[in-house]
């Protein structure tokens, strides 16, 4: 197993805890467990005899899948060496058995064998077993994610099993791992690498920068703590309480007082502290470089942490004044210039690709040779490489703009246009494609000559970004086209990219739509929109194993209608082919028999009872009431003399009750059931022989003798002001309840505009408790709550607001507890509007009416002043 970084790092992974033996071997192999009495091997592994156990024979066993006794001879050896007081052949033996565990899918037993395991005394081998351990921790988390956070915290003073470890409690041992190895770093930490190369490998980064024992751990823990699948959710939402400026500000020293395995102290924190130590401690021995690389690690792990715009400035900010006063004659720099170019170019703003290539550029060309002048060289390529896509109508008349082209870096484009058969393309395809697809493309560019060719300038991209450019197609005569795009002139393969699209010049349109057990088709022209009489319309059956079928043909009325029926129609889907003279059209959008059924007459029953929550020993009453109705054109009647047999089920759905019954004269009629004890409690139901039916709840329950409200705010909430709320309890009798225990909870989650999700599609939306507490009741039944509702202020004007619900529960001495509600949505501002319009759309030279409404965030009206502007687009 190995730590790994982000995909998106990959090119910049320093050090991983690697396999020893062959992990391709171990991967997902499962054998039979030990014999009985562990002396001989099941059937098809090999028994392995003391004298011959190896770590050859190991790797041999591994490499045969027989891991099951492979494990076994790790133990030996582990064993063997255990007793010979040989340090690091008994770390290896126990990393090895390890990794042969969780190979077996033994996760969480190896994690326990780790922990029960004796380590030897050795520090430097202590600290590859802590290492090793920690990593264990998070490959069971990742193994058993979600039955982990369904765990609740056990507390007690003795020993607790790792199955009832929350996902905390975990997170927790493993940073604790960390802890004690980043405790003892000056003693080992100047040792270079090379003495754990088993364990520890490098990259391709000169030994200079991340070359000792010490790199290896702060990389490896910040590793960890940037797992934010493992922060909890507060230290998630409340990011923005962390000033990243003063974090990317301050030295080692700021961080003197901060316990790093302290689980309560944010994991930013954490990676900042270690960061900041590992930088000085660089800059004390002389290595510029290697401190460098440890303040670009903190600007990456910040980069990736703070996601809000604000804090992604001052750490691209922060970037751009430490490379100007890094010195530009060490090769590091350029690492810095390519990281610098990868933040520039992902804020966003409209010369941001200028500006990244510029760092780029510089960054290569200062030291090309380097590990960050080839990065850089990659970023200035990426952004100066030419790219463009099409895209164009289905059909469209001549001399129409029907294709878009998008592209950048780009001064022309190359365009060919082939025509084909659209009907033997349909009838020979041989794939879900109907018309010609990648594979047919070469073919037609081959049978012949195009029937046009041109070529169409391109519209300048100076920003390095992506613009549109529209082109007009010179075919004017109706048929079907293949449109080849090259960036070469010659259209050769040969470092090229080609395009096709298929076109039709055509004046007809199909329109099709469900209608009288059908699927009606409407021919029309695509000119001036009037219907087309004498068009004929095939109906063909997708069918991609022996070929599209076609089931038949119409030819349209004067008002330019066909009509295909849906009998004998299944679930497949059918498509249209059409023509008129030379004018050709398909549909294949797809049409399926879908949402149609019988409009049949259907007889059931309503069913009410006289309430929803009743208690065993109760009576349950009830009435029903018989209809019958529906058809092609729905009528409704009651049903009077009519039988209906009433039962009751409980919440096994086994029968408790059943009553027949016979309707009136107004089709209704009436009953009561009584509710046996010992049944299980919960959903109940009433059923009809009719049909329909109703649920009611069966619950052991004390009717409530007080209730809890809490009072509106007498001042308005204000997000980031200290707010206070009243609360009252009461007897129903009256009188206030003036001993009790009172206890609140506040959780917040955000509110989004309707247009966020255009660029953010799932954004963060889980609630959070963000305050709590415990009171009692004055005399007058009263208590207070008191909070902040906290938010961040920079995202004032991102449109997001925030639903903050109060949920108080109030226990009075005989131990019954009440609980109310209230929520609150609070924003950086009080009211907000909206524009209706009872009309998707308006038209050109008629008077339109829009409405603006103006509430308050909870959607109350607020009457005031506003304005209003109409932008042409």
């Amino acid at each position: 197993m190995q730590f790994k970084l982000h995909p998106h790092r990959a090119a910049r992974i320093t050090l991983a805890l690697v396999l020893v033996a062959a992990t391709g071997a171990v991967g997902h192999a499962v054998l039979a467990g030990p014999g009985d009495n562990g002396s001989a091997a099941p059937p098809g592994q090999v028994a392995v005899p003391e004298d011959e156990v190896s770590w050859d024979e190991v790797q041999r066993l591994i490499s045969e899948q027989k891991l099951e006794a492979a494990s076994k001879a790790v133990a030996e050896l582990r064993e063997r060496a255990e007793a010979a007081g040989d340090a690091a052949e008994q770390t290896r033996a126990i990393i090895e058995e390890v990794q042969l565990r969780t190979a077996l899918h033994g996760y969480e037993t190896a994690v326990r064998f780790l922990m029960d395991t004796p380590w030897p005394e050795d520090r430097v081998q202590r600290a590859v077993l802590q290492l090793y351990f920690a990593h264990s921790l998070a490959t069971y988390v990742d193994a058993y994610s979600w039955e982990i956070r369904q765990r609740e915290r056990v507390e007690t003073s003795g020993e607790l099993d790792l199955k009832a470890w929350d996902l905390d409690q975990i997170v927790a041992a493993s940073n604790a791992a960390f802890a004690e190895v980043w405790a003892r770093r000056d003693g080992w930490g100047s040792e270079p690498i090379g003495v754990l190369a088993r364990y520890l490998s490098q990259n391709t980064y000169p030994p200079r920068i991340r070359g000792t024992l010490r790199d290896a751990v702060a990389y490896l823990w910040v590793e960890l703590l940037a797992d934010t699948g493992l922060w909890r959710p507060d230290q998630e939402n409340e990011l923005f309480l962390l000033d990243v400026g003063s974090l990317l500000s301050s030295g080692a020293a700021a961080h003197t007082g901060v316990d790093l395995a302290d689980p309560e102290v944010h994991p930013v924190v954490k990676i900042d502290a270690v960061l900041d130590d590992l930088e000085a401690w660089h800059e004390a021995a002389g290595r510029p470089e290697a401190a460098h690389e440890a303040r670009l690690e903190r600007i990456r792990r910040f980069n990736a942490a703070f996601t809000n715009r604000h804090d992604r400035t001052t750490v691209r900010e922060h970037l751009e004044a430490l490379q100007d006063a890094f010195d530009a004659d060490l090769e590091w720099w350029s690492m810095g210039q390519s990281l610098l170019a990868e933040l520039v170019r992902d804020d966003g703003a409209p010369d941001a690709l200028i500006r990244a290539r510029a760092a780029a550029v510089a960054g290569r060309d200062r030291h090309p040779d380097s590990v960050g002048g080839q990065q850089c060289a990659h970023h200035a390529a990426a952004i100066e490489a030419p790219s463009y896509s099409l895209q164009a109508m289905q059909a469209d008349g001549p001399d129409r703009r029907s294709i878009r082209i998008t592209a950048k870096n780009l001064e022309s484009l190359h365009l060919r246009a082939y025509p084909y058969d659209l009907r033997e393309a349909v009838t020979s395809s041989e794939d879900s494609n109907v018309l010609p697809g990648h594979r047919e493309v070469p073919g037609i560019m081959a049978s012949g000559q195009p029937v046009a060719e041109w070529t169409v300038a391109l519209a300048p991209t100076p920003d390095y970004r992506e613009h549109a450019t529209f082109a007009v197609p010179p075919m004017t005569e109706p048929g079907a086209y293949l449109v080849v795009a090259s960036a070469r002139r010659d259209f050769d393969t040969n470092r090229n990219h080609l395009q096709a699209l298929n076109f039709l010049v055509t004046d007809l349109v199909l329109i099709s739509r469900q209608a009288d057990g059908g699927t009606e088709v409407t021919a029309r022209s695509g000119s001036t929109g009037r219907a087309l009489e004498g068009a004929t319309v095939e109906l063909y059956r997708f069918d991609w194993r022996s070929g599209h079928r076609r089931l038949a043909s119409r030819v349209t009325g004067p008002d330019g209608r066909a009509l295909f029926s849906h009998a004998g129609w299944q679930y497949e889907r059918h498509f249209l082919v059409a023509s008129r003279g030379d004018d050709l059209a398909v549909d294949l959008a797809g049409l399926w028999r879908s949402g149609e059924r019988e409009r049949g007459v259907d007889t059931a029953a309503l069913v009410y009872t006289d309430r929803s929550v009743y208690r065993p020993q109760q009576t349950l009453h009830f009435k029903v009431v018989a209809y019958r109705g529906g058809g092609d054109e729905p009528s409704y009647r009651t049903l009077p003399g009519t039988e209906v047999t009433v039962t009751l089920r409980d919440a096994n759905h086994e029968e408790v009750a059943q009553s027949v019954l016979t309707t009136n004269g107004f089709g209704s009629a009436s009953g009561s059931f009584e509710l046996p004890p010992g049944r299980l409690l919960g959903s109940w139901n009433l059923q009809t022989s009719l049909g329909g039916g109703t649920g009611v709840r069966v619950e052991e329950y004390k009717r409530p003798t007080f209730e809890v409200t809490v009072s509106d705010p007498p001042d308005a909430l204000r997000l980031n002001r200290e707010a206070r709320l009243q609360g009252e309890v009461r007897y129903y009798f009256g009188l206030p309840v003036v001993t009790g225990d009172v206890r609140w909870r506040v959780t917040r989650e955000p509110v989004y505009p309707w247009w966020w999700f255009w660029w953010n599609p799932s954004p963060a939306g889980d609630a959070q408790v963000v305050a709590s507490g415990e009171g009692g009741l004055d005399e007058e039944g009263r208590f207070q709550v008191v909070f902040t509702p906290a938010a961040d202020e920079r995202e004032a004007t991102d449109g997001v607001s925030y639903r903050f619900r109060l949920a108080v529960d109030v226990t009075d001495p005989g131990g019954e507890t009440r609980s109310a509600e209230r929520t609150f949505r609070l924003g950086f501002v009080a009211v907000e509007a909206a524009i209706r319009s009872d009309l998707g759309f308006v038209a050109e030279g008629e008077p339109a009416t829009l409405t603006v409404v103006r509430t308050d965030l909870d959607g109350a009206p607020r009457a005031g002043a506003g304005a209003w502007r109409l932008v042409a687009l």
